[in-house]
């Protein structure tokens, strides 16, 4: 005599359409990826196809990708079950239409699982922009082929053996287990999108040529750390000035070196028709190739290679320039964050301005800074 299902088991139908659902929805994702790769007619026929697994991930470096599109494989499973056990709560039988349902809730959640991880690997770098349109397009995507497909899985639960009836009558897990697995992907899906990110911007780095020649680290595009200040947080209160933006101009020099030993000179220019003055230090500020302010000790005086007058009046006559030096000592780079940007004001409390200039100027280390003095180098500056 044939015997009917225990209800509230998730029995051997559901199961079976679950793993279908999820070797279908990985079936799908994968060849319309190797299709879209192609041209032609196949390339028009991919893109006909629900993407379920966006094409970014199958970018991502080796292993990441397989391991997320794994984990969602296995989400599309055991959600189309965990809904299908839902819906048989009030049945003996999903039947055709619940379980098609569950295919679509199933696929759904997984879309909306990447759409929620992308959107909190973007956060970081574009606030919230990163909810743009674009949001929510995998779960359509993902609910779309639910309707297209889902009646295979539907149709192989239908035609599948009946559970035995002596199977357990209680299968609350599986809602459960299919939640923690959605979570799972999608703090697997920000970490292999926070690499695939990373890694991305590294290659453009190195491609275009911006990548630090120092040797230091690589870009990273989610460091955490804080713009360089457009001006010094606290004024030169014993520093004074007539030479403004309005008469005169910063140029920078160039690097010089000694065994273990580094200087920079910098200039202050007067452009203007009337002699103007200057007393203090310049303010000095460090950017490393993440664009972040570089933490660097900042010390007025001297070096080994450079020689601090002191704080006193100089008057800069029409066309002519001042000079400060900064001296540091060298450091090792590999790896390290590195000075990539140098900005600088006549005082500190005035506005900075900046340079692109790679110095072995690391995080943690020392720059001493010489006051304005006369300028008898007769040395070249640029602007």
């Amino acid at each position: 005599m044939q015997t009917e299902t225990v209800k509230g088991a998730p029995g051997r139908r559901m199961i079976v359409a679950g793993v279908v659902a999820g070797m279908l929805w990985v079936a799908t994702g994968t060849v319309s990826h190797l299709l879209t790769q192609g041209s032609g007619t196949l390339a028009r026929l991919g893109s006909l196809m629900p993407a379920v697994i966006p094409s970014s991930i199958w970018n991502w470096p080796v292993l990441w990708a397989p391991t997320v599109i794994g984990l969602g494989t296995v989400g599309v499973a055991l959600a189309s079950v965990g809904v299908a056990s839902l819906i048989r709560r009030g049945a003996a039988s999903a039947g055709l239409i619940g379980t098609w349902f569950s295919v679509v809730v199933a696929a759904s959640a997984v879309g909306a699982a990447i759409d929620v991880f992308g959107v909190l690997a973007d956060l970081p770098l574009v606030g919230l922009l990163a909810f743009s349109s674009s949001f929510g397009d995998v779960a359509a995507i993902g609910a779309l082929w639910g309707l297209i497909a889902g009646w295979v899985p539907a149709l192989v639960a239908v035609r599948a053996p009946r559970t035995d009836p002596r199977a357990p009558r209680s299968r609350a897990w599986l809602p459960i287990a299919a939640g923690a697995v959605l979570v799972l992907f999608v703090v697997v899906g920000l970490a292999g999108a926070r690499v695939a990110r990373t890694d991305n911007a590294q290659q453009a780095a190195v491609a275009g040529g911006t990548a630090p020649p120092q040797g230091g680290a690589l870009p990273d595009p989610y460091a955490q750390g804080n713009a360089v200040p457009t001006v010094a947080p606290t004024s030169d209160e014993s520093g004074s000035t007539t030479c403004t933006p309005a008469v005169a101009t910063l140029l920078k020099g160039d690097p010089d070196a000694a065994t273990g030993h580094r200087s920079l000179a910098i200039r202050l220019m007067n452009f203007s028709d009337q002699p103007c003055t200057i007393e203090g230090y310049p303010d000095v500020a460090f950017g490393d190739q993440n664009s972040h302010d570089l933490a660097v000790a900042i010390e007025h005086g001297g070096s080994f290679m450079t020689t601090d007058p002191g704080a006193q009046p100089v008057e800069v006559p029409p066309g002519g320039t001042v000079i400060a030096s900064l001296g540091w000592d060298a450091n090792a780079t590999a790896g390290a964050l590195v000075t990539t940007t140098l900005y600088a004001a006549p005082l500190a409390g005035m506005d900075r301005g900046s340079w692109p200039l790679d110095l072995d100027i690391v995080e943690g280390s020392t720059v001493s800074v010489t006051a304005w003095q006369p300028d008898t180098t007769g040395g070249g500056s640029s602007s």
